[in-house]
């Protein structure tokens, strides 16, 4: 097995897993609030005022509150595996960095995004409440960028033959 397998395949399985456990913790009150990568991907918040609170600035700047870009991110740990097991080195490798890619793109807007909001609300006196990003997210970027080194691995792994 070809070292940009070894990495593929196992990051791949892990940034799936990764991405339905908690990626942010929200503070605003008594209970603190955790949202995974589905969570912020589909909309889904358990929270009632949290829910309502966020729907009413996606009223207001006429965004949704989900954000179905995130669902790249399990997709390129689904097509790092399966590049794994059925594309040749030449393709998998095309595979990896593109989806690595767009996951990473994917999850860096998204923190950009987080950020922009959370200055945003300092800057209207809101903000009481205290954001942290879990070691699940920051995985998930490693991962992705793991992938994306599995293409550069690729890469070098067709230059030494069978």
């Amino acid at each position: 097995m070809k070292p940009s397998q070894l990495i593929s395949r196992p990051v791949g399985i892990l940034i799936v897993i990764l991405f339905f456990l908690p990626w942010i913790t929200i503070s605003c009150g008594a209970q603190p609030i955790s949202l995974s990568g589905y969570d912020l991907a589909s909309g889904t918040i358990s929270d009632e005022s949290l829910r309502s609170s966020i729907e009413s600035q996606s009223r207001s700047t006429g965004q949704s509150i989900g954000e179905p870009m995130l669902f790249l991110i399990p997709l390129a740990g689904i097509l790092a595996v399966v590049a794994a097991f059925r594309l040749s080195l030449a393709q998998a490798k095309i595979v990896y960095i593109v989806a690595g890619g767009l996951g990473l793109l994917a999850q860096i807007l998204k923190y950009l995004d987080i950020q922009s909001n959370l200055s945003d609300l300092e800057k209207q006196g809101i903000s009481s409440s205290i954001l942290n990003f879990e070691i699940a997210w920051w995985l998930t970027a490693a991962g992705l960028i793991a992938i994306i080194f599995a293409g550069y691995q690729a890469h070098k792994d067709e230059g030494q033959g069978p």
